[in-house]
């Protein structure tokens, strides 16, 4: 008998979501204060030379910011780390890299989920200040995932990345909300990959086959699942 693997994840993701509605905000709240945390403001977070600052978007995020935003563009296919999807040269062509985008029989590459979109040297492009400073461009309509910095959840548990103001003192209060955000972030992750699965319309795809790009307008079609379905983009190469 053969086990349906989509079956599968979607119970094991609503085991998780059951879980992580039960997990105390206080008990993480405690564990926030032992460790520390206080923003220094360094912006190493949002700069590409700090590692992966790619900000993956929960459908909340996205229509949150979209409602809000007086920008074009706050939100753009969430592509892989390391894959250049401004050259038309890489698109163009089949490759084997583990990178390489999937591709539909069409020529459109698929994708999950968005993005906030970065500059040709990688950083946010919402970031603003010198090399040694960041100030936030959308700070007070930014999303769940920049408010949680440096925390995050996976299985359950409380895991922290890489941030200079680890270890530094914080209240109790502040420890309560950042507790409060890290698991409501949780919670909306849980129930976006949850939804996307169930959303999902099965499609043959090619990784590393060449993506069809338009000769005339330089443009890339991508579609983005996401929990609300299926969205065309249209993206622009270089």
């Amino acid at each position: 008998m053969v086990l349906d693997y989509r079956l599968i994840l979607t119970q094991q993701l609503e085991l998780m979501l059951k879980q992580a509605r039960d997990i105390s905000v206080e008990d993480l709240a405690s564990e926030i204060q032992r460790i520390g945390f206080a923003c220094t403001m360094c912006g190493g977070c949002c700069r590409r030379s700090g590692g992966d600052n790619c900000v993956f978007l929960t459908t909340v995020d996205v229509e949150y910011l979209e409602g809000n935003s007086q920008m074009d563009q706050v939100a753009i296919p969430m592509l892989a780390d390391g894959i250049n999807y401004s050259s038309r040269s890489y698109l163009g062509c089949g490759s084997d890299d583990a990178l390489s985008p999937d591709v539909d029989q069409e020529g459109n590459i698929h994708t999950f989920g968005w993005m906030l979109p970065r500059n040709s040297n990688g950083d946010c492009r919402f970031l603003q200040g010198s090399l040694n400073t960041g100030k936030c461009g959308i700070y007070e309509i930014r999303p769940m995932l920049c408010r949680t910095y440096p925390f995050y959840m996976d299985e359950g548990q409380l895991l922290i990345s890489e941030c200079e103001g680890l270890g530094c003192a914080i209240s109790w209060s502040d420890s309560l909300k950042m507790a409060s955000n890290v698991l409501h972030r949780y919670v909306e992750e849980l129930e976006d990959t949850l939804l996307t699965y169930k959303m999902f319309d099965d499609v043959e795809l090619y990784p590393g086959a060449p993506a069809s790009v338009e000769q005339e307008n330089g443009m890339v079609n991508v579609i983005v699942h996401d929990a609300r379905g299926a969205h065309r983009v249209s993206m622009r190469i270089e």
